[in-house]
């Protein structure tokens, strides 16, 4: 059973993946690809594409359909 934060629907590894793409794109300009999340977090691109997936539920990121290196941080899933 997964860890949640906060009493969020987030678990840490939801967190992690959102402080990586954040950073990701403060260091090169653009947004990861899956394949670099999925290395990053020791993880399958399965596994990145489900958190992704929860997030943008959220509203935490937004992306376009089909379009790679296209993530983009809306707000912190801590602050939700």
């Amino acid at each position: 059973m997964p860890r949640y934060v906060e009493n969020t629907r987030f678990v840490p590894r939801d967190i992690k993946t959102f402080a990586f793409i954040e950073a990701y794109i403060r260091f090169h300009g653009f947004s990861p690809k899956f394949e670099e999340i999925a290395r990053e977090l020791g993880c399958t691109k399965q596994s990145v594409t489900r958190i992704i997936k929860r997030l943008e539920d959220a509203g935490c990121v937004k992306r376009s359909a089909r379009m790679s290196r296209s993530i983009i941080p809306i707000k912190s899933p801590i602050l939700t």
